[in-house]
């Protein structure tokens, strides 16, 4: 029987020991986004400054991407495999997202209102989470 941290069971990045390295560079951007979004429903503030207020999780975000990717990078090859079939499932599914939700905008059958690009953004985190589950029970 195969000990669970045995290198033939696999693995993403969000299992690997550089979770912890990269862990808190997203709860960074998550603190930052919500900050953000308090901000800008609640307090009144010039134009410019809602602007300075809405760019600022974007560095933070950046930066918590460079360190997933450097973790990435540190991956064996099948976790690399899985992370990049998890990937090539979840891109087109938000593009075939974002289009049909275009599509069906465009001819009145979903208000703007209803589906912004604020409700739709954590969708695509959804959406990897869905192909890595698929690419680690390929690879099982």
């Amino acid at each position: 029987m195969e000990r669970p941290d045995s290198p033939a069971l696999p693995h993403g990045p969000d299992c690997s020991p550089e979770t912890a390295r990269t862990t808190p560079y997203l709860i960074a951007f998550a603190i930052a986004y919500v900050g953000a979004l308090l901000l800008l429903r609640f307090v009144p503030m010039p134009r410019a400054a809602q602007i300075a207020v809405s760019l600022v999780p974007v560095p933070v975000f950046s930066l918590y991407l460079h360190r997933w990717l450097g973790a990435v990078r540190r991956l064996d090859e099948l976790q690399r495999l899985i992370t990049l079939e998890a990937l090539g499932i979840a891109y087109p599914l938000a593009l075939l997202l974002i289009m049909t939700i275009g599509l069906l905008e465009m001819v009145g059958a979903l208000r703007h209102d209803v589906v912004s690009y604020l409700r739709l953004w954590p969708l695509v985190f959804w959406l990897y989470f869905i192909g890595l589950i698929a690419a680690r029970r390929r690879y099982r």
